[in-house]
């Protein structure tokens, strides 16, 4: 259970950083 919420966890801070760099890239233009 710990190691499937560790990955969740990683999964979700990767998306959120995915995110912000498109939102990022969509302010620029």
């Amino acid at each position: 259970m710990i190691q499937i919420k560790g990955e969740l966890s990683i999964k979700l801070r990767l998306t959120k950083n995915s995110f912000i760099e498109n939102e990022e890239v969509y302010t620029k233009d």
